[in-house]
């Protein structure tokens, strides 16, 4: 290719999205970075190098497919479509973008541009071409045509040459006509002579291939399937997060109430020990004060008979003797309570309640 015309810088994948929302599937489908060697996968995504070497290692970090081998395809082969989209994009950057364009042969002011060349060609550097490559089927168009097409009608046009030629190195110039079978690659018929492959026509093989669109109407009608199962399970996610949701409200709010009637039912059990106590340690105490009282009086009974035998005189002895002697007469017939005849309660009652409780609370257990 001769030298590219210096007013005309190269364009940059990056412009995609200023230019044409069409072509941002050339873009990077995870981190929307432009593709250098766009690589078909299995799964169809379009990655950069970066995303495609992110962990998990073999796993496309988007839908999570492994990179297997499918029969003999390669699992990472180039994405023919894509570059070469690529590359037809930037060369209508480069036709329509700069408005000072110079002839890629004379530099001279170019008017005119070819397809097949893909060069800037001035006035006599066009009727030359022309003159010369009218049976290679070169095709080249006035620059003012280019500017006043949209991206996607370049891109229409540019896609359908009427001949497609060899990629094999030496015959460029030869018209693809046949396909192997065997290689799964389009050939010229010099490409044919060295060997005996099978062959077949090309334009049946390109008929043939059409039946890519059946297998995409196929996909399209599953899917349809595919989303409605979607659908369904993204509904049964919801429903179960709605149930959970409502059994956790549930739960809670009954846990609540069993713990309020459990402190209620705590309240009464507490209520009646402190009740039992109460009355047992009155009773307890009020024979505690009758056995207390008792012990005092005959503490001063032993006091007063000790003062009278050391100071009292006989007639204070004989006019005494008569209430000392009756009141401890009295004192020597009082018992006191036997400690043996109080019944202190064990509660076994409540105790019974208590476990009655627990084996209705824990049952499920």
């Amino acid at each position: 290719m001769a030298e590219e015309a210096a007013s005309a810088p190269e364009p940059s994948a990056s412009h995609l999205t200023e230019m044409n929302k069409e072509l941002q599937f050339l873009l990077c489908d995870k981190c929307h970075s432009e593709v250098p060697h766009p690589k078909l996968l299995l799964c169809f995504h379009n990655l950069c190098s970066p995303c495609l070497e992110k962990k998990p290692p073999d796993l496309c970090v988007i839908c999570g497919t492994p990179y297997v081998h499918l029969a003999e395809t390669p699992e990472k082969q180039d994405n023919v479509f894509f570059a070469n989209l690529q590359v037809n994009f930037d060369l209508y950057q480069k036709v329509t973008g700069s408005k000072e364009s110079v002839c890629n042969k004379c530099r001279k002011e170019a008017k005119f541009w070819c397809f097949r060349c893909k060069e800037f060609l001035c006035l006599s550097c066009f009727q030359f071409h022309q003159r010369y490559t009218k049976k290679d089927n070169h095709k080249a168009r006035p620059l003012k045509d280019f500017q006043a097409e949209s991206c996607k009608d370049f891109l229409s046009t540019i896609r359908m040459p009427n001949n497609m030629f060899c990629s094999k190195e030496g015959h460029s110039s030869q018209i693809l006509s046949l396909y192997c079978k065997q290689c799964s690659q389009p050939m010229c018929a010099i490409s044919t002579l060295p060997d005996s492959k099978q062959h077949c026509d090309i334009s049946q093989e390109i008929q043939c291939k059409q039946e890519l669109q059946n297998m995409n109407t196929e996909l399209k009608e599953k899917k349809n399937t595919y989303d409605e199962t979607n659908s369904s399970l993204k509904k049964l996610l919801m429903d179960m997060e709605q149930l959970r949701n409502e059994m956790t409200e549930l739960i809670q709010q009954k846990i609540e109430q069993m713990i309020q009637w459990l402190g209620e039912k705590g309240k009464g059990f507490l209520a009646k020990v402190e009740a039992h106590h109460s009355h047992q340690v009155q009773e307890v105490n009020k024979k505690l004060q009758e056995t207390e009282g008792v012990v005092e009086r005959i503490k001063s009974s032993q006091r007063l008979v000790e003062k009278l035998q050391l100071y009292a005189s006989p007639q204070e002895v004989l006019e005494m003797h008569p209430f000392l002697n009756m009141s401890m007469v009295d004192l020597k017939k009082k018992q006191p309570s036997s400690v043996r005849g109080i019944e202190m309660r064990t509660f076994l009652e409540i105790k019974a309640q208590l476990q009655t409780l627990l084996d209705r609370v824990t049952k499920n257990e």
